[in-house]
């Protein structure tokens, strides 16, 4: 009889888990796991980057997701657990299976800018995330978040841009701006 309830308890506890609303607590502490993991993999991304950039002398050259295919990390870890677009990649990467959208090519290389901790490297797309707080990882390795309610990823960029101080002098900021209307052209 015990095991019985202690088999139905624990299927009941994974039914729960499984239907949590986003604002009940366990909800909350699943969103929260997710996005811990998000961030754990865009940090992977970031290694991958920097070391790409050590042994290249730059960032891959590709923009988008051929520039993130060329790190050869599992696939899985280009696609956030919030994002309900993206699909796991069998082959390549392409826009429509990646959750990040890859800016790192108009960097070029990080010994030649002097504000990496202010340009993104990686942004979340836009419509990956419910409450619009978007993960962004820098040139210098760092992963920030950034609150926008843009539906494009030019309005990321521009409120990333509001939040640099010194991004109204940079020259890279308007080719990033350009990268991101042309991928906000061709996306989803």
């Amino acid at each position: 009889m015990l095991k019985r309830i202690g088999i139905f308890a624990l299927l009941s506890l994974f039914a729960a888990v499984s239907y949590a609303e986003p604002s009940t607590v366990l909800g909350k502490v699943l969103q929260r796991g997710r996005a811990t993991e998000e961030a754990g993999n865009l940090g992977q991304i970031g290694i991958s980057l920097m070391s790409y950039a050590e042994d290249h002398s730059a960032f891959p050259e590709q923009a988008g997701a051929a520039g993130l295919d060329q790190l050869n990390l599992p696939k899985k870890i280009f696609i956030a657990t919030a994002d309900p677009y993206a699909t796991q990649a069998n082959g390549a990467l392409t826009e429509k299976n990646t959750s990040y959208l890859y800016l790192g090519n108009i960097i070029g290389s990080p010994r030649a800018s002097r504000n990496l901790s202010m340009l993104p490297l990686v942004i979340e797309k836009p419509n990956v995330r419910d409450n619009k707080n978007y993960l962004v990882l820098y040139a210098d390795g760092h992963i920030g978040t950034v609150k926008s309610n843009a539906a494009n990823a030019v309005g990321i960029l521009t409120a990333l841009k509001e939040n640099a101080s010194d991004a109204q002098n940079d020259p890279l900021w308007p080719k990033l701006t350009d990268a991101a209307r042309n991928f906000d052209k061709v996306s989803r």
